[in-house]
C-alpha cells in the first residue's frame, strides 16, 4: 500500500510522494517565497536513491509525475555499487553530477557527528561547485518536464543543491531549513534501507539524522564568503538563462 501519511498539503498535492522504493521522496513545489510567488508543484523532486523503485513506482514517476530527467549526485562508486533505477530505461534522460567525488562520504560513526557532518558540507561548498552548477544547468535544460535529483539517503548533497535552488526562487532560509530537516521523519526507514545495502555498515539513527548546526554552517558560508546561492551559482557556471529558467518555470 502507498504511504500517505505524509499528504497535507494543498488539495491534493502532497510533498512526500507514495514511492514504495524510495524513503525520502519529495516534491519541492508549495513554499511561498518573499514577493508571494509559489514553487509549482510536480516540476522537481527530491529522493534518496532510485534502485528500489517498483514498476508500480517507475509507471507513476513517469505518468504522473511525468519525470523526464534524473539527476544523480552519488559517487561514481554508489552509482556502479546500486545502479540508477528503472526510469532511464522508460525513456527519462539521465545525468551525473558526483558532488563528494574526490572526497567520498564520511564514516557512520567515529567522532561528533555534527562535526563530521559540518566538516562534510563545508567541504562540498567549497570544491564541488563546478558540479552544482553543471546539476542546476541540466535542471533548467530539461524545459519544463519534471526532474528529480538525489543522492543516497537524499539528505546532505540532495539537501544542499535543494537549498540552493530554493533561495534562488526566493523561498525564505527558514523555510529552506525547514525543508532540509524534513528528512528527519524518514530516518528510521534509511537506516533500514543501508543495512539491507551495507550489511557491514554500522549507522544509527543520530549519525543519519539532518542536523540543523551543520546546515546553518552550510548557509552561513554561503552567504558569507560567496554572497548567497545565486552569487555561488552564477560563479562556478551557472548561466543567466538557467536561472531565468528556474524562475520563470518553477515559480507561480
Amino acid at each position: 500500500m502507498r504511504d500517505t501519511r505524509h499528504s497535507h498539503e494543498s488539495g491534493n498535492q502532497q510533498r512526500w510522494l507514495p514511492i514504495e522504493g524510495c524513503v525520502n521522496f519529495r516534491d519541492l513545489g508549495g513554499y511561498r517565497n518573499s514577493q508571494g510567488q509559489t514553487v509549482r508543484w510536480r516540476r522537481l523532486f527530491r529522493s534518496d536513491a532510485l534502485q528500489d523503485m517498483t514498476a508500480s513506482d517507475a509507471a507513476y514517476a513517469i505518468e504522473d509525475l511525468h519525470i523526464r530527467l534524473v539527476v544523480d549526485l552519488r559517487n561514481p562508486d554508489e552509482a556502479e555499487r546500486d545502479g540508477t533505477g528503472p526510469l532511464p530505461g522508460l525513456g527519462a534522460g539521465y545525468t551525473h553530477h558526483p558532488l563528494l567525488r574526490e572526497r567520498g562520504f564520511p564514516p557512520f560513526t567515529g567522532g561528533d557527528v555534527v562535526e563530521r557532518l559540518s566538516s562534510t558540507y563545508q567541504w562540498l561548498i567549497h570544491n564541488s561547485g563546478p558540479r552544482v552548477a553543471d546539476a542546476v544547468n541540466a535542471i533548467a535544460a530539461a524545459n519544463g518536464s519534471g526532474v528529480v535529483f538525489h543522492c543516497s539517503a537524499g539528505k546532505d548533497r540532495t539537501g544542499l543543491l535543494s537549498a540552493m535552488i530554493l533561495e534562488v526562487l526566493g523561498v525564505d532560509a527558514e523555510t529552506i531549513k525547514a525543508d532540509y530537516l524534513l528528512t528527519n521523519q524518514a530516518v528510521e526507514g534509511i537506516l533500514r534501507r543501508i543495512k539491507g545495502m551495507q550489511p557491514d555498515a554500522s549507522p544509527t539513527t543520530q549519525s543519519l539524522a539532518a542536523q540543523p548546526l551543520a546546515f546553518q554552517g552550510f548557509q552561513d558560508t554561503l552567504h558569507q564568503q560567496y554572497g548567497g546561492a545565486e552569487s555561488y551559482l552564477r560563479l562556478h557556471g551557472v548561466t543567466d538563462e538557467a536561472l531565468e529558467w528556474l524562475r520563470g518555470n518553477l515559480l507561480e
